[in-house]
Parts: C-alpha cells; structure tokens; sequence
C-alpha cells in the first residue's frame, strides 16, 4: 500500500468517527438540560394502572403541591426507599395521600405523606419507556459492531458488517425487552374452571388464549381482560400472539424488510464500485 492511500484510509476512519462523536456529544447535552429541569422521568414496570400508564410507559413527573384527587402521582411509601411507585390519588385527608392502581380492587395498604411525593404526572408517554431500553440495548450493540469492524479495511464491506451488526442488536434488544407480545396475570382464581384476569403489556394488540383455545382476550396496550378455561392437571397455560389488521402485518412485514433492502443496497453499491 502507498503511503498516500494509507493516509487516505486514515482519513476516512476519522471522517467516519465524526457522526458518533456528534451524537454522542448530543446525547450528553440532552441529558445535563434535562437535569437542569425540575421534571423526573420514571418507567412504569407494573400493570397496575391499565391504560391510563401501561407497562413500558415513561412518566414524566413535576414536583407540584397541588395534589388532588384524580391526580397521577409518583411516591415513595417508605422513605428513604429507592422504589417508587405511580399510582392515582383517590382521597387527600389530614393524615395524608390515599391511592390506588386503576385496576386495583382495594386501596394501597399506606398512607402517603407529602414529603414521600416524588412528583405529579404531567406526561405520560405509552412505550417511551420500552423505547429507551431498546436504544440503550442497540446503541451498545451497535458501538460493539463498530470496534469489532475497525480492522475491515474495504469501505463498503465495513458499513454492511456494521449495519448487520446495528440490525442484529436491534433484533437482540427487542427479545429481551419483550414489547411487543407481553401480558401479565393479575389474579387467577379455581372455581371449577380456572378465571385468569390477565392486561397486555404490549405496544401492539394482542389476543391472549389458553392451551386449549377455547376462549381469548383480544386487548390493547394496557387493557385488561378476563379467561375462563379448563386446567389441564390443574395448570393453566396461556400464550399470546399479535392481533392486527391486515394493513397491520403489512406495515410490520415492511419494517422487519428494511435492514435486508439496506444490507442489499449496500452490497450492490459496493459491487458496483469495485467493478474497472
């Protein structure tokens, strides 16, 4: 190799690093102007509050006096504790806070003092939460991709690798966060037939079946539904599966298609360039 093309090929890692450095220096700009605002995100890992702030949602909460009844709150019932919980206010008394999840039967079992009120809601943003985890998983996937590619001298060979790289991370985050088929089991009762209260914890419809098929519950992100089935040996098994409408499976069969359009993309161009 020429001395010429080696600084060429310096060159052009360095050009390529410009993006990364920017976004990085954007993130971490991002991050300090939200720390200079008296607003606190949390996101909600219980289905307690149904629609009103499903599972994976990102509660963005103001630290207000004004609470009233109605009111979505994010609190600590023991001070000191690292655990918050979000839930509505139903009763404001002189001993304190009373609140419920939505889809709770009964009140908290606690009495919340002012001083345990992390904040009032002032947003609730469905899935932004999941949206976080997902991009901190592919972020990181794809920084790996980057490091393990450096040595990948062709141009064209190196953004395919990155970007299979870029796309597998992203396959990887969204099975461990698990989005986008998910429910959880609020209460299961045997009285002959087992009667499972079940709510999705999924950005995308669902219906949730048991084993035999017999009845389903066709619910929306938050939503909450009821099963009657037969146990087989006493155990109720469930499964969900996405529920949407044909332009539904369209537009997913779409998206799941462009990491292979791009990596096709990129192998013809890079085909191209290389030809005399």
């Amino acid at each position: 190799m020429t001395k010429a093309g080696t600084k060429l090929r310096g060159a052009d890692r360095r050009h390529g690093a410009l993006p990364w450095i920017a976004s990085g220096l954007v993130a971490l700009a991002a991050i300090l102007g939200a720390a200079a605002l008296p607003l606190r995100a949390f996101t909600v890992e219980s289905p307690s509050m149904g629609t009103a702030a499903p599972v994976g949602s990102l509660v963005i909460t103001s630290h207000r006096a004004d609470v009233e009844p109605g009111a979505i709150v994010t609190f600590r019932p023991v001070s000191g504790s690292a655990r918050t919980y979000t839930h509505r206010v139903i009763a404001v008394g002189p001993n304190g806070i009373t609140t419920q999840g939505d889809l709770n039967a009964t009140p908290d079992p606690w009495t919340v003092s002012p001083d345990q009120v992390v904040g009032r809601a002032v947003a609730v943003l469905p899935g932004f939460g999941y949206a976080a985890r997902v991009l901190a998983f592919t972020t990181l996937g794809t920084l790996l991709a980057v490091g393990a590619t450096r040595g990948v001298g062709e141009r064209g060979l190196r953004r395919c690798l990155r970007f299979d790289g870029a796309a597998l991370a992203l396959a990887g985050a969204i099975a461990v966060v698990k989005p986008l088929t998910g429910f959880r089991l609020l209460a299961v009762a045997a009285e002959g037939a087992a009667r499972a209260d079940v709510v999705s914890t999924s950005v995308l419809p669902i219906t949730v079946r048991p084993h035999d098929g017999s009845t389903a519950a066709d619910l929306a992100y938050g939503q909450a539904g009821t099963l009657t089935a037969a146990t087989d040996h006493g155990v109720l098994t469930l499964h969900s599966a996405l529920h949407l409408p044909w332009f539904g499976w369209v537009a997913l069969a779409v998206f799941c298609l462009i990491p292979t359009v791009v990596a096709v993309a990129q192998a013809r161009s890079r085909s191209v360039a290389v030809l005399p």
